[in-house]
């Protein structure tokens, strides 16, 4: 049987519904060739014919359009074969499948934390008491308005 209208847009016309479903198990589902011929009925013999090949040419282009990949189409297309070795009843396949999703995730990746410390306590105070009294005043706010200063000496403590 002869399709005379492609069901699918940019479709060939003239392939035997085997053949057209030989080029949509190749080009959409990326089973092997082999697989693909056998799962469509097809002799192996006859996917080297010129109008098979004219037909996976369209559809391929078609499905790929443009080839500007991104990392979502690479996760999205590992994601079809994660779902193809679903149905071909392969989990060992689904797991690297997911494996590989999640390291172009970047879940692998430890989780980074950015910690940012200016400086402890004792630093602080130690540029403090290095200051002028026109820097500690610039520093502190409100200091502008005092008007009278008292200052108290005191002894230092053992920690200190």
């Amino acid at each position: 049987m002869t399709l005379s209208e492609p069901e699918e847009p940019g479709g060939v016309v003239g392939l035997t519904n085997e053949e057209a479903s030989y080029v949509y198990n190749v080009e959409v589902l990326g089973l092997p060739v082999k697989k693909a011929a056998l799962m469509a009925g097809m002799p192996i013999n006859l996917v080297s014919k010129p109008i098979i090949q004219q037909a996976r040419t369209q559809l391929r282009k078609q499905v790929r359009g443009d080839l500007l990949l991104t990392k979502e189409d690479i996760v999205h297309g590992m994601m079809d074969a994660v779902g193809r070795a679903k149905l071909f009843g392969e989990p060992a396949t689904e797991i690297i499948g997911l494996k590989e999703v999640a390291r172009l995730m970047g879940f692998d990746q430890p989780q980074k934390i950015d910690v940012n410390v200016k400086a402890t306590i004792e630093v602080m105070m130690q540029q403090a008491r290095g200051m002028s009294l026109e820097e500690l005043m610039v520093g502190v706010p409100g200091a502008g308005e005092v008007l009278d200063v008292e200052f108290y000496e005191t002894k230092k403590s053992e920690n200190q």
